[in-house]
């Protein structure tokens, strides 16, 4: 029992991170998209 313990908490790091870095990299494309629209009228 201790060892499938020990592996859902490996589990549930690794997953945390994962999902950490997903929503890290959601976050640049948002503020990206944010800032994009400006640089687009000015190309225009």
């Amino acid at each position: 029992m201790e060892k499938w313990r020990g592996k859902s908490v490996d589990y549930t790091i690794e997953y945390t991170a994962y999902f950490g870095s997903v929503q890290r990299l959601h976050r640049i494309k948002t503020t990206k998209i944010c800032s994009e629209p400006s640089l687009l009228d000015y190309s225009d």
